[in-house]
């Protein structure tokens, strides 16, 4: 029995000096000026740090759903940080996020974003990564009919550079709202260029 409960002592001490180890060296996640890990003083991009972004040059961001196609010509996208970093993530809340410019087959269409701010969680190294958004939503009128789209989560990818650039693949979006003529679903994608902070890079902390 003794040697059965030092076993179970031993098991337990080891258990604990792993978990003691995964903690001391989890790595964190920073906004960086420098693609460097970890980021060395005086280059993070700490608490507050406003995030702005537009589509690339040339650039369209498109939203589809099952009767219309639409294309934007001006899109921007900003927020600010909500923690400096911590293990495996910077938080963040993406406040405005505005479509111009846009068109369809049914003529001019006019966008908007709903539900804002949207949280977001950035983790990544080695300069990239990915951005996580809880919440996003928006909604679209074209030939008088308005449709309203939302997702419970939705991630886009962020290449780290000067200036880093931001991608939104296929993301997919449920109804809402809006009458019968708007599908059960739609997507949205586009390319967009950070503006601030520039440079901008994902490494461990």
């Amino acid at each position: 029995m003794r040697n059965i409960k030092m076993l179970g002592l031993g098991l337990l001490a080891a258990m604990a000096a792993m978990a003691f180890v995964g903690a001391g060296t989890a790595s964190a996640t920073k906004l960086c000026s420098v693609n460097t890990s970890p980021c060395p003083a005086g280059n993070t991009y700490g608490k507050g740090t406003a995030i702005k972004a537009q589509l690339v040059p040339g650039g369209t961001s498109t939203m589809s759903s099952g009767f219309v196609n639409i294309t934007c010509t001006e899109s921007t996208i900003s927020g600010k940080t909500t923690s400096e970093g911590g293990a495996g993530a910077v938080t963040g809340s993406i406040s405005s996020v505005t479509w111009k410019n846009c068109t369809s087959g049914l003529g001019a269409c006019t966008a908007s974003a709903l539900n804002t701010p949207w949280p977001a969680e950035v983790s990544g190294s080695g300069g990239s990564g990915t951005m996580s958004i809880s919440g996003a939503g928006g909604k679209f009128t074209c030939g008088g009919t308005t449709c309203e789209y939302s997702t419970s989560k939705s991630s886009v990818s962020v290449s780290g550079g000067n200036p880093a650039t931001i991608k939104a693949s296929s993301i997919s979006f449920s109804k809402i709202g809006g009458g019968f003529l708007c599908s059960s679903t739609a997507s949205w994608s586009g390319t967009y260029e950070a503006t601030a902070p520039k440079p901008l890079f994902i490494v461990s902390g």
